[in-house]
């Protein structure tokens, strides 16, 4: 085995007796020297072995697409390859023997391909490659084919001598970022893995979907098969760190579960003609609907062309519905007992979202677009109408409504301005849209705003990127406990048994904290990190964690 470390060490291991067998650095090469001084702490991109006349060889690429070919023992360098001008800290490198001769494929930072012959030195682009993420190599029919994982969701099949496309199909609806190739009970199958996480198994020749392999939640780096007591195994890491291990088989049935097939991004509850609901919105382009009690799904809302971020739930002239903020740059309001699209605005990218009523009319507050201007504004629901009052609104944000001494305000945490230590969290006064003050001590990066009572006081609970989540009094605007600390993706509050306590969703687990004290009540470990919760009214806990919409009940 073959390994390189960021500061520019390769190492060679012998894997039976488990011992280092040489070492050698590539801190001194150019390239290297060209990474550091960008900042880069990357110095080997990717890496590869290979055989030539009897030698074996490690192909190495830097982030800028250069590589090189070094004697496995020795670590003398055979052949270098020029790089280009920009630079990615991940660049697959995948190596071929055939006829007599090695060659490399060597993905470039702008998404184009080279094959490298390692014997003469010889080098060219392949043709018609743009926003490849992913390269392979693979067999079909007996032929060893070079494989190309595209941006949009593409797989294609090349001879690697001639570059003649042999196949194509399309896969998944998103970037394809690794693919590894093996055979389950006598069927050529490959494993994809995409952007968001997702992985999936597919039969090679016609791209047809076998099973899903949900369980990472962000982009898919790597993809390797290998064996166990006669089966097929694959392993997959991810740009989290995490390393998983899947044991293949085709589920012939039950491919389309009711459930999300991506990364839920936040969740909401309310009530739909008597019964508690809950709804989740993900990066698969949807919404769901459901039943608490059976955990049925009612309504899935389609429409969204990209990721879904932010859901809020309102009534409006009687009637529930949702809120929905996507990657697509709009906002979109959903008739919840139909399922269907009655309002929709132009929005910032992403925007957050917060409900409330303004002169006992519902409304949203949201970052709207107009003039190319991107603003903090208000869209009244019934009417559907915006004002834009409040001043610019960067797309790293944070949003929540609250009521104190009967004043509406907005409440906004603005994270811009890289390099500060700390970034206020503004409040606003929505019936005159003044600005009231800042929450002056706030950390650098907050997450996510929840606004309530602690029982004496509204109070806003900023759940923040390195501090735990802070509890302000927004009367006096002075910060009044910290509750835990690191990480946190989201925050509720909510009553229990007539009590009010504070919910964090942190990296690993759970918290449930009172609100008046700040001790800690409960923790829950979670085996999926969790992204978004909610109180749901009967005291039940509903999750976001990983594709899944968990239901704790106490």
């Amino acid at each position: 085995m073959v390994t390189a470390s960021e500061n520019g060490t390769i190492r060679v291991w012998d894997l039976e007796r488990t011992t280092e067998l040489r070492r050698f650095t590539v801190r001194g090469d150019e390239a290297a020297e060209r990474a550091a001084e960008r900042g880069m702490k990357t110095v080997v991109a990717g890496l590869a072995c290979t055989r030539l006349h009897g030698d074996v060889l490690i192909v190495g690429c830097a982030p800028d697409g250069s590589a090189w070919v070094r004697d496995l023992l020795s670590g003398e360098v055979r052949r270098r390859l020029s790089g280009l001008s920009s630079w990615e800290s991940d660049l697959p490198v995948v190596c071929l023997e055939a006829q007599e001769t090695a060659m490399a494929f060597v993905r470039s930072p702008a998404g184009v391909l080279r094959r490298w012959d390692l014997e003469t030195g010889e080098w060219a682009y392949l043709e018609d490659v743009v926003d490849c993420m992913a390269v392979a190599i693979s067999v079909q029919d007996g032929c060893t084919l070079v494989s190309l994982g595209y941006r949009d969701g593409r797989l294609q099949f090349r001879d690697p001598t001639t570059d003649a496309v042999v196949s194509s199909c399309r896969v998944g609806q998103g970037w394809v970022t690794a693919m590894a190739f093996t055979e389950l009970d006598g069927l050529a199958v490959m494993v994809v893995g995409y952007a968001d996480g997702s992985m999936e198994l597919r039969d090679q020749l016609g791209g047809r979907l076998l099973a899903r392999l949900n369980g990472h939640v962000e982009w898919i780096h790597f993809i390797a098969v290998t064996c166990v007591a006669g089966r097929p195994m694959v392993a997959s890491s991810d740009s989290r760190g995490s390393v998983r291990l899947w044991a293949l088989e085709e589920q012939s049935a039950g491919l389309e579960p009711p459930g999300h097939s991506s990364t839920v991004s936040a969740v909401a509850c309310t009530v739909l003609n008597g019964a508690a609901v809950t709804l989740s919105v993900s990066h698969d382009h949807t919404g769901r609907v459901w039943d608490l009690a059976s955990g049925k799904e009612l309504l899935r809302l389609e429409g969204h062309t990209d990721w879904v971020e932010a859901a809020a739930c309102a009534t409006v002239a009687g009637l529930p519905v949702a809120l929905t903020s996507g990657h697509d740059s709009t906002v979109r309001m959903w008739d919840l007992e139909q399922g269907v699209e009655t309002g929709r605005i132009e929005a910032q990218y992403s925007t957050p979202l917060a409900c409330g009523h303004l002169g006992g009319e519902p409304v949203a507050l949201l970052g709207s677009r107009g003039n190319g201007v991107k603003l903090m504004s208000i869209w009244h629901l019934e009417s559907q109408e915006i004002d834009a009052a409040l001043g610019p609104l960067p797309p790293r944000s944070a949003l929540a409504f609250a009521l104190v001494d009967g004043r509406p305000l907005a409440v906004c945490a603005k994270n811009e301005g890289p390099g500060e230590d700390r970034l206020p969290v503004q409040l606003w006064d929505l019936t005159d849209y003044s600005f009231v003050g800042d929450l002056v001590a706030s950390t650098r990066q907050v997450n996510t705003l929840a606004c309530g009572t602690d029982g004496r006081n509204a109070v806003v609970v900023a759940g923040t990127a390195d501090n735990g989540a802070e509890v302000w009094d927004l009367r006096t605007r002075q910060l009044r406990l910290r509750l835990g600390g690191g990480w946190v993706s989201d925050v509720e509050l909510g009553l229990l048994d007539g009590f009010p306590v504070a919910i964090t969703a942190c990296r690993s687990a759970l918290c449930l904290w009172d609100l008046r004290s700040g001790s800690l009540l409960h923790e829950i470990q979670m085996p999926v990190e969790p992204e978004a919760v909610a109180l749901a009214p009967g005291g039940e806990l509903v999750v976001g964690a990983g594709y899944e919409v968990v239901v704790l009940e106490r």
